[in-house]
C-alpha cells in the first residue's frame, strides 16, 4: 500500500504526459496498473493455499476483463479497461480479505514499521528494481537503434511475456511446497524444484517456438510476420527464464536470497550491452540474443551461488527468518 500510494499518482501524471491521445484512459490505467502490486499472491503462497490464487484472483480478473472487452466492442471509451483493471485488484482484495478472515486495511502500526521492512527487504527489492528495468529497457533501444524491428521484437516480447504469466502459478506452488518441507529436507525439494522449472521451460520454450508464428499471426490480424530464427530465440529466451525462477527459489529456500540482487545487476548490465550492440546489425534476433545473454549471466550467477559458495550456517535466528 506504502508503493502504490507513491507509485500511483506518478504513474498516472506520467502516463498523462507523455500520451499522445486518450490521456485520461493512460492515467487511469497507469494507476490501476500499478495497484496491481497489492495482489494477495504471495499471502496465499505462503498460506499453502496456492489455488485461491486462481479462486480468488485469476478467475475474477479473467471475467472482469472478458466484461470490459465486450464494452469496448460495443462501443465504450477506453476508459473502462483502466476501471476494470481497478475493479478487479479491488475485488480480490475484499474477497480474499473476507474469506481468509485478515483485515483488508493493515493497523497503523504496519505502515509505522514499514520502513524498517523495505530497509531488512533492501538488497533483494533493489534487485527487483533493476531486473524490471533492464526486462523493460529492450524496447526503447530497440527504438533507438533499429526502429524497423520494433514491431517484430514487441510482438514476440508481448507474447512471451503472456506465456510466462500462465506460467508463473507453477513456481508460486513450488515455492510452497518447498516452503512446508522439513528442515532437513528442504535442500532435496529446492533441488528437485529447480528441475521441475527446468524440465517446465524445456516443454513450454519448445512449444513457444513452434506455435508463436500462428499465434502472432492471430493476434495481430496477419500484420507480423515472426520468421524461425525469433521464434527459436524466443522459445530459447522462456527456458532461460523459468530456470532462472528455479535458481532464484532455491536461494530463498536456502538462505542466500540476497545473492540474487547481484544476479540481476550483471545481467542488466550484460543484457543492455549486447542489445545495443547487437541490435543494430541483426535487428530483432540480435535484441533476443541480448536478452538472452542476460538471462544466461543471471543463471550462470545464481548457479555459482547455489552450488559452489560455501553455506551459511542455519542457527536457530536463520531458520526462523528463512520461514
Amino acid at each position: 500500500m506504502l508503493a502504490t500510494l507513491i507509485g500511483a499518482p506518478i504513474a498516472a501524471v506520467a502516463a498523462a504526459v507523455i500520451a499522445t491521445d486518450y490521456k485520461p484512459a493512460a492515467a487511469v490505467l497507469a494507476a490501476a496498473s500499478v495497484a496491481t502490486c497489492l495482489s494477495p499472491g504471495w499471502f496465499l503462497v505462503g498460506a499453502n493455499r496456492p489455488l485461491a490464487i486462481l479462486a480468488f484472483e485469476g478467475i475474477p480478473r479473467l471475467l472482469i476483463m472478458a466484461a470490459v472487452a465486450g464494452l469496448l466492442l460495443a462501443g465504450a471509451p477506453l476508459l473502462v479497461y483502466g476501471i476494470g483493471t481497478l475493479v478487479a485488484v479491488i475485488f480480490t482484495q475484499v474477497a480474499v480479505s473476507l474469506r481468509f478472515g485478515q483485515r483488508l486495511l493493515p493497523q497503523l502500526s504496519a505502515f509505522t514499521s514499514g520502513g524498517a521492512i523495505i530497509k531488512q527487504q533492501l538488497p533483494l527489492t533493489g534487485g527487483r528494481a533493476v531486473s524490471v528495468v533492464y526486462t523493460s529497457l529492450p524496447i526503447a533501444i530497440v527504438g533507438l537503434v533499429n526502429p524497423s524491428a520494433v514491431a517484430v521484437f514487441a510482438a514476440v516480447d508481448r507474447l512471451m511475456r503472456m506465456a510466462l504469466a500462465i506460467l508463473g502459478g507453477v513456481p508460486s506452488r513450488l515455492q510452497s511446497w518447498v516452503g512446508s518441507a522439513p528442515e532437513d529436507g528442504r535442500v532435496k525439494r529446492s533441488r528437485q524444484s529447480l528441475l521441475m522449472n527446468a524440465a517446465l521451460g524445456a516443454i513450454s520454450g519448445v512449444g513457444f517456438a513452434v506455435l508463436v508464428p500462428f499465434v502472432a499471426n492471430l493476434v495481430f490480424s496477419g500484420t507480423i510476420d515472426i520468421v524461425w530464427q525469433v521464434a527459436v530465440l524466443g522459445g530459447a529466451i522462456l527456458f532461460a527464464i523459468c530456470a532462472s525462477r528455479g535458481f532464484g527459489l532455491s536461494l530463498v529456500a536456502e538462505g542466500r536470497a540476497n545473492w540474487i540482487a547481484l544476479a540481476n545487476v550483471l545481467a542488466a548490465v550484460a543484457g543492455v550491452a549486447t542489445t545495443f550492440a547487437l541490435t543494430g546489425p541483426l535487428g530483432a534476433p540480435g535484441a533476443q540474443l541480448g536478452g538472452l545473454g542476460a538471462e544466461v549471466v543471471g543463471i550462470a550467477v545464481q548457479a555459482f551461488c547455489l552450488f559452489l559458495m560455501k553455506r551459511p550456517p542455519r542457527d536457530a535466528t536463520t531458520l526462523r527468518d528463512s520461514r
